[in-house]
């Protein structure tokens, strides 16, 4: 496979792929869903930044067909709102 001539195959040693319009944090988290089966970082997200991570994990998610996910995220979103938040 690295031997194809992809662009990820011609420097091996300082490989990197580069995946655009996604957080590293978001990344890994996703990652370890898919090896694990576990989502537990939305039980960590809390606090006035919360809502942009919660939209990025429901936005990847949607992306990549990862339904068990988007109702967990949908889920947050629901326990984050409050009259307040109108």
């Amino acid at each position: 496979m690295l031997r194809a001539g992809l662009s990820e195959s011609k420097n091996v040693r300082g490989c990197e792929v580069k995946i655009d319009g996604v957080s590293y944090q978001c990344f890994y988290e996703i990652m370890k869903y898919l090896y694990t089966g576990k989502f537990e970082i939305l039980q960590q997200i809390n606090g006035p930044n919360a809502l942009p991570k919660v939209v990025e994990y429901l936005r990847i998610a949607d992306k990549e067909f990862l339904e068990d996910v988007k109702i967990l995220c949908e889920h947050k979103l629901i326990s984050m709102c409050n009259l307040e938040s109108f």
